[in-house]
């Protein structure tokens, strides 16, 4: 019974740091478009002016 309550804690906290992982993901991913969008329009625009 201890054995079990142990499990379903370590398994919550597996699904957890799991869904916490994706959205954590998620959010570099976003972040690393809007950089590397702001980069390139940088480049863009320093190569048309000069």
């Amino acid at each position: 019974m201890i054995l079990r309550k142990m499990l379903s804690k370590i398994i919550d906290s597996i699904r957890i740091s799991s869904e916490f992982f994706f959205i954590y993901e998620k959010f570099l991913m976003r972040l690393g478009k809007i950089l590397f969008t702001e980069y390139i329009d940088r480049i863009g625009f320093i190569i048309d002016s000069g």
